[in-house]
């Protein structure tokens, strides 16, 4: 027998797909009665054999161990099947190590004469000669359920079924059961026995190659120690000769061993018997109880009351817990009269209480639940889960993991506390003081870095201020004042706020903040300036004060001069020396500064003076002579330029 590759264009999985609609099984081989329908090639025999004490529970399956090519074991007779169609082989397949086990199809007429081959499962990849390659058969020493589907030649009446251990493999055992062939597709679900290991608890392999709990009574031990052969499973008995003691009956039905199967079996308080159970009971009904415990429960015994019987169950008790044969206040599945607003809306033991905080009222109710007393009480907690207080209060608790539980008050306990419901004044502040009030801050770090100024901590209102009574450094009479106003901002509350008597700058009783000015009997003005007021009393300003050295001619002309400002012509430096001019320099177009450091021209340079006098009062020419005049005319020209400022003001 030659295999070959098949080439990789036509390589294709063969299909394991679920069966079709049509799927009708042709032919199975289970090895279990004997190889009567199959013929060896050769003269070895066919061998059948058990995996017994092997642990794989499999029955009976077929061996090879010879190394062949061609096949060596095949159906006698041929398969009828119908050319075109589609059709199935699958099987279970054990290869020891290196082995190639293989199974496929040869082509024949009714007596099971050979034609054209077709191996379907082995070493992959093989040509199967239908377009793909062979079902892959692993060599690993375990059991593997495979399936191979083909489409049979259109000329095929019959085939027949084949195997072996191929001869270009190791050397070792290949074996084969549960060989199939089936009509329209490959069913979805393994076929044949498990091939499987037994464990408990059905850890004993069947002569059908099926793991049971037991063949005999010894395989079974514990509280199951007979074997029911009839169902191969272990049971406590099947007779009363195998039960004892306290249940000496054995209950056929489900073969365990009860302490009754008839009322006959039981006495004393316990007179019936529960033939469900095996078990004595007080009753099996009403009429076997009465008194304080009228009703008979599935239990058997006798209750206050039951699902049935609720007659003593009235006012507060007024339901029945059937669990318990108790009348009580609530049940799990009858809890109307439990509120949130009482103990609790859950039924806890037949009482009303609670599990939950959720059943003590909403997440903002101030109601939690006491967990000793499974009761609703008024609490909070932050935790996830727990009752906090309603919007207007705080809990006085901060334990996230919830056992601490806090009560509700009406002012803060926490900084959290103060930034949920006042951002302004964001901190707690706690202790004799000002117990549990929200602040701005409690020191002047919590003002720290602020750009309005207000960098101190008012210790008696704990606001951010400027200035307190104890500093007022930051506080300067120059600006808006000397003194700590009442609202911790710098001001002034007097004129000695804004400096000394002469400082020029009172306080505006208005803004409370320092401004220029003057006042009778409060600040005045600067040395060489005077105040004036509008009326008596009121704030006035500073003027510069008239200056005395204006001729009479002027004043008269002008009336009082009120202000002289030379500061609009300001000549920097104006001195004559000796009739020359020094240095005449103007800055601003205001006199700041004229001095005349020689006033008498020295006349002995100027005694012959010969010439003509010429001009309006500007100055005189005479010929050779030096020119003494440019110092004196700049002096009077400037002069006469500030009396000219002077009288237009």
């Amino acid at each position: 027998m030659r295999r070959l590759p098949f080439a990789a264009t036509l390589l294709a999985m063969v299909s394991t797909a679920a069966p079709a609609a049509a799927q009708t099984r042709l032919f199975a081989e289970d090895w279990e009665t004997d190889a009567s329908r199959w013929r060896p090639v050769d003269s070895n025999p066919i061998n059948l054999l058990s995996d017994g004490a092997g642990g794989t529970c499999s029955s009976r399956f077929q061996r090879e161990t010879v190394l062949i090519g061609g096949g060596r074991i095949f159906t006698r007779a041929g398969i009828p099947v119908r050319g075109g169609e589609r059709y199935c082989v699958t099987a279970w397949i054990r290869g020891s190590t290196g082995t190639q086990p293989f199974l496929g199809i040869n082509l024949s007429n009714a007596a099971g004469a050979v034609g054209a081959e077709h191996w379907l499962m082995g070493r992959a990849p093989y040509n199967n000669n239908y377009g793909g390659n062979v079902t892959d058969a692993p060599s690993d020493g375990a059991w593997h359920w495979l399936t191979a589907a083909f489409t049979v030649e259109s000329t095929a009446t019959h085939i027949v079924l084949k195997h072996e251990l191929f001869s270009s493999g190791a050397a070792g055992t290949a074996d084969f059961d549960d060989i199939q062939l089936w009509e329209g597709g490959c069913p979805s679900s393994q076929q044949g026995t498990p091939h499987a290991t037994c464990a408990a608890p059905a850890g004993v392999c069947n002569p059908g190659g099926v793991c049971v709990q037991c063949l005999a009574s010894s395989d079974c031990a514990g509280s199951t120690p007979v074997c029911d052969t009839a169902r191969s499973v272990c049971v406590q008995c099947l007779s009363d000769s195998q039960c004892s003691g306290a249940t000496p009956r054995c209950d056929t039905a489900r073969s365990v061993c009860v302490a009754c199967r008839t009322s006959a079996d039981c006495s004393g308080a316990t007179p019936a018997c529960d033939t469900g159970t095996g078990v004595c009971v007080a009753c099996r009904g009403d009429s076997d109880c009465g008194g304080s415990t009228p009703a008979c429960t599935t239990t058997g015994a006798c209750g206050e009351c039951s699902a049935s019987s609720t007659a003593r169950c009235t006012g507060a008790r007024g339901v029945c817990d059937v669990a318990r044969a108790t009348c009580a206040a609530c049940t799990a599945t009858n809890s109307a009269a439990c509120t949130a607003s009482g103990d609790g809306a859950a039924c806890v033991a037949g009482a009303c209480g609670c599990a939950t905080d959720r059943d003590c009222g909403d997440a903002t109710s101030g109601r939690v639940c006491d967990a000793s007393t499974r009761r609703c009480v008024a609490g909070c907690s932050p935790a996830m889960g727990r009752n906090g207080c309603p919007a207007d209060r705080f809990c006085t608790s901060d334990d996230a993991t919830g056992a601490a539980v806090g009560t509700c008050t009406t002012t803060c306990n926490f900084d959290a506390d103060c930034r949920r419901t006042a951002m302004d004044r964001p901190l707690c502040l706690t202790g004799d003081a000002a117990p549990s009030a929200c602040v701005a801050c409690r020191g002047d770090s919590d003002c720290a870095g602020r750009s309005d100024g207000r960098t101190l901590c008012d210790p008696d209102r704990y606001t951010c201020v400027e200035c307190t009574a104890a500093s007022t450094s930051r506080c300067d009479a120059t600006m808006r004042g000397g003194r700590c106003l009442t609202m911790g901002t710098c001001g002034c509350t007097a004129d000695g706020d804004c400096g000394g008597a002469r400082s020029g700058r009172v306080c505006d009783a208005t803004t409370s903040a320092c401004v220029a000015g003057c006042r009778e009997g409060g600040n005045g003005c600067p040395d060489g300036m005077r105040c004036v007021t509008p009326t008596a009393g009121a704030a006035g300003r500073c003027e510069v004060a008239p200056d005395a050295s204006v001729d009479a001619g002027d004043a008269a002309a002008d009336g009082a001069i009120a202000d002289v400002a030379i500061s609009d012509v300001a000549i920097a430096d104006v001195s004559v020396a000796d009739g020359s001019t020094s240095d005449v320099s103007s800055s601003d177009a205001a006199v700041a500064d004229v001095a005349v450091v020689d006033a008498a021209i020295d006349a002995a340079p100027d005694a012959a003076l010969t010439g003509d006098y010429s001009g309006d009062g500007c100055g005189c020419a005479v010929p050779g002579a030096r020119d003494t005049s440019h110092g004196a005319l700049g002096l009077m020209a400037l002069a006469g330029l500030a009396v000219a400022r002077r009288r237009r003001r």
